[in-house]
């Protein structure tokens, strides 16, 4: 029993003297090991590759740069299934001031017919986009209701920064197909 004894205080002073005191030892919270985010580069201003006219900045994206935008935007992912259908094009804006509205025109222009490859206007797409602040970029899809078809493309587009107040709901889109062709095909 004392042998016991003797081995059990042996223990006791072991351990007293190699374990420090919380007085003695400074108490550290675990640190936890977080991946920071890296943000996102500020884009460069002027932004490079785009048309400019009076502060307003426009592009067609090249189907590279509309794949990497339209990964990145949910919201866009509604209007691109109806691109399968029907004839659609895509347009990259900015404003050196904010805008409270866009308002873009565009012609959509396509084959006579089947056989025909000659060029002939079909209608126009008039788009009512919602606002952006100064210098931030926006993709505006410009959606047609002509079915998707060979030879059939989108042009002529006319971009509005607009400052002031709007009765015309938004986002919005509308065509009009052109009464000359609707003669013909009818």
């Amino acid at each position: 029993m004392k042998r016991k004894l003797d081995i059990l205080l042996a223990v006791l002073l072991i351990l007293t003297v190699s374990v420090p005191s919380t007085s003695e030892a400074t108490l550290k919270p675990a640190t936890k090991a977080t991946a920071k985010p890296i943000p996102s580069p500020t884009p460069l201003w002027p932004p490079t590759g785009f048309v400019a006219k009076d502060g307003v900045y426009a592009k067609i994206p090249t189907g590279k740069e509309l794949t990497g935008v339209l990964s990145a935007k949910t919201a866009l992912a509604s209007e691109v299934k109806l691109c399968k259908k029907y004839a659609c094009g895509a347009v990259i804006v900015a404003a050196e001031k904010a805008c409270q509205w866009w308002e873009i025109h565009s012609v959509v222009y396509g084959p006579t017919s089947d056989v025909d490859t000659a060029t002939v206007r079909y209608g126009t797409i008039k788009t009512i986009a919602k606002s952006t602040y100064s210098r931030e970029l926006k993709v505006i899809l410009l959606i047609s209701k002509e079915p998707l078809i060979t030879g059939i493309y989108i042009s002529g587009i006319k971009i509005m920064c607009q400052r002031g107040a709007t009765i015309i709901p938004y986002p919005s889109s509308s065509y009009l197909p052109d009464p000359a062709r609707l003669k013909t095909s009818g």
